[in-house]
């Protein structure tokens, strides 16, 4: 039987992706896949501690675990095609919520069955920390950082390799939520937080409304939480995992009626909702809608990566002052360059490579 993280999460894996691009990391990873759907709606009826996830290549990885620590065998297992994308789907199993999704490029039996072997022995590599950093990229957004980005190599038996890109920090112990936590209240307490969305939901009546926060954290790793809005009290309805999935489908789909727009501030910023009103196959009544506070933007659409890409294919954009990291005990040199995209929005981009220390 699967558990309702694996369910929520083979649901993710369906959604389309953008292409992969080396310095825009698919869009952020795809917003940190959805900010894990909003920190499990804000940790409301779902269970499962928060893990950044990442998407590599059109690959989602797991977090890497510290090399000091026992290895940790992770079987795969193949679960099928996603229907909107084609992704080829893979989980760890029963039990747990960690799930992958190989990019939607067509793959008979054998390819399938190497792609799972591959995810078993990038798993072991991460953990014993055999991989190789080749590139960190920064990138901020009107004067606001995104948090840092990571490529590795992994070099695969029979000589093969593979080129991921990674939202953790190499490295970086697999951290406790306890332990997350703690890094995120440093954070906040040291004003490296953006808030960069806003959700509003209605079931039946009752108002949920929470926030998606991105933490800059003291090594450059960026992570999406979803923190419920503190003003006002849980509501007593929710809705279970298949009304969960079943509403994501409509919401996706568009299959819902407008209801016109509002405007709301919450914790000293004003956003302007256009709501969306959904009904369930139960009955089940669910109104939604999400915003962006106004002002400057503070991340990037998916239209905005794309932009910013052709920019750069272009050999467009403005360089700025050089600088240098360690990271993990190695140099990188960072060359940033400023975009400037077509509703006025600024991006600094900076990709790095290792040097050798003079």
């Amino acid at each position: 039987m699967k558990t309702e993280n694996e369910a929520l999460e083979r649901y993710l894996q369906h959604i389309a992706s953008p292409d992969y691009e080396a310095t825009g990391h698919q869009g952020r990873l795809r917003a940190e896949l959805l900010a894990r759907v909003e920190r499990r709606q804000a940790s409301g009826v779902m269970r499962g501690h928060w893990k950044t996830p990442v998407l590599v290549l059109g690959l989602l990885a797991l977090a890497a675990a510290a090399a000091e620590v026992a290895v940790q065998v992770h079987k795969y297992y193949f679960e099928g095609r996603g229907p909107i994308d084609g992704t080829y789907v893979f989980s760890t199993g029963p039990g747990e919520s960690a799930m992958v999704g190989d990019g939607g490029k067509e793959r008979d039996a054998a390819g399938i069955e190497q792609k799972r072997k591959d995810l078993e022995e990038m798993a072991l590599l991460r953990q014993q920390n055999a991989r190789q950093l080749v590139s960190v990229t920064d990138t901020m957004v009107n004067g606001h950082p995104q948090g840092r980005m990571f490529t590795y190599k992994y070099q695969l038996s029979g000589g093969r390799t593979e080129i991921t890109g990674e939202c953790d920090a190499p490295g970086e112990s697999d951290l406790s939520p306890a332990q997350e936590q703690q890094q995120i209240e440093e954070a906040r307490r040291q004003g490296r937080k953006d808030v960069i969305k806003a959700t509003y939901r209605e079931v039946d009546g009752e108002v949920d409304l929470f926030l998606t926060c991105r933490y800059v954290l003291a090594n450059g790793r960026g992570v999406l939480r979803a923190e419920r809005d503190h003003d006002a009290a849980p509501p007593a309805k929710v809705l279970t995992i298949p009304q969960q999935i079943e509403f994501m489908r409509l919401e996706r789909q568009k299959q819902g009626t407008n209801l016109g727009r509002f405007e709301a501030t919450v914790r000293g910023q004003t956003f302007t909702f256009e709501k969306y009103a959904y009904r369930l196959s139960d009955g089940t009544a669910v109104a939604y809608a999400e915003a962006k506070p106004q002002g400057q933007k503070l991340d990037l659409t998916e239209g905005d990566w794309a932009e910013l890409g052709k920019l750069r294919q272009a050999g467009a954009g403005e360089p700025l002052a050089e600088y240098t990291a360690e990271i993990n005990g190695q140099t990188f040199l960072f060359k940033p360059k400023k975009y400037v995209l077509s509703g006025g929005t600024e991006v600094v981009q900076a990709p790095s490579q290792p040097v050798a220390v003079k």
